[in-house]
């Protein structure tokens, strides 16, 4: 600290900060959105982000039927609306749910609304 002050830097530093404070692991759907629109004969590409992890296998379930997933990374899932049994107008949930290579589990869920061309 008597170097950063002689340098002309004021303050106080934290020196025993936590690096990992804000490093926790997440596996999360980046695409789509939630809230998105999609028409029933358009295939939607789902996206799966992995922050400060390494993701090992997801499965997807739509409105609580499992619908796919993945097993080897990077690697896509997508669908049809159309091809979902159960599929709704408004409010379908797209569930994702994870395990990374230490075995942690993740979930995310976003809702999307499917409209007729």
């Amino acid at each position: 600290q008597a170097w950063t002050n002689q340098q002309g830097f004021s303050g106080i530093f934290d020196t025993n900060q936590n690096q990992s404070q804000n490093r926790q692991p997440s596996i999360n759907i980046l695409n789509p959105g939630d809230g998105d629109v999609f028409f029933r004969d358009t295939t939607v590409y789902v996206i799966i982000t992995a922050q400060n992890t390494t993701a090992a296998s997801a499965t997807f379930f739509i409105n609580g039927e499992e619908a796919g997933s993945i097993e080897q990374f990077p690697g896509s899932f997508a669908f049809i609306p159309d091809d979902i049994r159960g599929i709704k107008s408004r409010n379908n949930t797209l569930r994702m749910e994870a395990v990374d290579g230490l075995g942690n589990t993740f979930t995310d869920e976003i809702t999307f609304d499917v409209q007729s061309r």
